[in-house]
């Protein structure tokens, strides 16, 4: 990775509370969310955070996005190539 190369964040289509940037790294943003007292539910809020990949065993480095608490495996180079329209990831 170069580091004179400016990294630049967009947000994931179809993902909302994540992004993307343009070196390979996904991040949540920060957020409120609702708790989960049914008594007396009041907003919480979650600071945003560089999420961990993993990789599959061919080697691809992915990351595990969620929407209503369903995970979803996403490829990070896929990701990067689609927000960025380019293929130089890992």
């Amino acid at each position: 990775m170069n580091d004179d190369i400016k990294e630049v964040w967009a947000d994931i289509d179809d993902y909302p509370g994540y992004q993307i940037s343009s070196h390979g790294r996904v991040r949540s943003v920060d957020r409120n969310i609702a708790s989960r007292n049914s008594m007396k539910p009041f907003p919480l809020f979650r600071k945003g955070k560089m999420l961990k990949m993993k990789r599959t065993v061919n080697g691809r480095a992915y990351v595990l996005l969620f929407i209503n608490g369903t995970p979803n495996k996403l490829i990070v180079s896929e990701l990067v190539e689609k927000h960025f329209n380019t293929t130089e990831v890992e």
